[in-house]
């Protein structure tokens, strides 16, 4: 993963991290911290790896309407 990675959450907070393990922890207490949503480090995984896919969004969401990755909605995509 490149160096200052930054990924924008749809509330418009912006998470930044040297490395993967940074960013996964700062998506992780944003999720917390923001939304009341406990993201495991999987899920923050799968937002890291979705925003590499698809680098126009940038967003710390994951295609699911306009709810975050969360354990209770992760299968309905």
């Amino acid at each position: 993963m490149p160096d200052d990675k930054a990924l924008r959450c749809d509330c418009g907070h912006q998470v930044t991290g040297d490395d993967e393990a940074e960013l996964v922890e700062k998506i992780r207490s944003h999720a917390q911290d923001g939304h009341g949503i406990a993201f495991s480090v999987e899920d923050a995984l799968v937002v890291v790896f979705r925003s590499q896919l698809d680098l126009s969004r940038g967003s710390l969401t994951v295609d699911t309407g306009s709810s975050p990755v969360s354990p209770d909605n992760e299968g309905e995509r």
